[in-house]
């Protein structure tokens, strides 16, 4: 599992950096809006006072502001619409991330074989306590001994549909 805290570690880092950047270009959008704004109310004092050199330059500010923003939300849409991965990176990602997971996985099916053969095991001596109890029991002329949960217990994991296929897989 190491190995996957390492390739989550790795795309946080990636997803971190695109937030940032998405983050810078919202601040720049603020700004720019707030430039937007100034302009708007500089293009109608200087209309007013009939300002030509002020008129042209607020008029500039707007096309700057308005344009600002536009670079801005494409850079935004084109950080959230880019894969973290190219095609290359993200095939090398997914060969070793299924390559870790079958590893794991084998390990997982030979852990649990080695549960179920004890489960197994406690099973067969759960039986045999129950017919040794017995063979008392009527020996004395006393009631038999019905309780096994052991046994019954395995019995109902035995004959879950994944159990052979985990005792099979366990054993490689």
């Amino acid at each position: 599992m190491k190995a996957f805290e390492e390739i989550e570690t790795k795309l946080f880092a990636m997803k971190n950096d695109n937030l940032a950047g998405i983050n810078k270009y919202e601040d720049n959008i603020s700004k720019a809006d707030r430039a937007l704004k100034i302009a708007n109310e500089n293009l109608a004092t200087s209309e007013e006072t009939a300002d030509l050199e002020a008129y042209d330059k607020a008029k500039g500010d707007l096309w700057t502001a308005r344009h600002a923003i536009e670079m801005y939300q494409s850079k935004i849409d084109k950080i959230k619409s880019t894969p973290l991965l190219n095609n290359a990176e993200r095939d090398e990602v997914q060969k070793e991330v299924l390559l870790i997971a079958d590893r794991n996985r084998t390990e997982q099916f030979q852990e649990a074989k080695l549960l179920l053969d004890k489960i197994k095991t406690i099973s067969d001596n759960s039986i045999e306590l129950r017919n040794n109890a017995n063979d008392i029991l009527k020996q004395i002329g006393a009631n038999s001994y019905t309780k096994d949960m052991v046994r019954g217990f395995f019995e109902q994991v035995s004959n879950v549909p994944m159990f052979n296929s985990v005792m099979k897989e366990g054993e490689k």
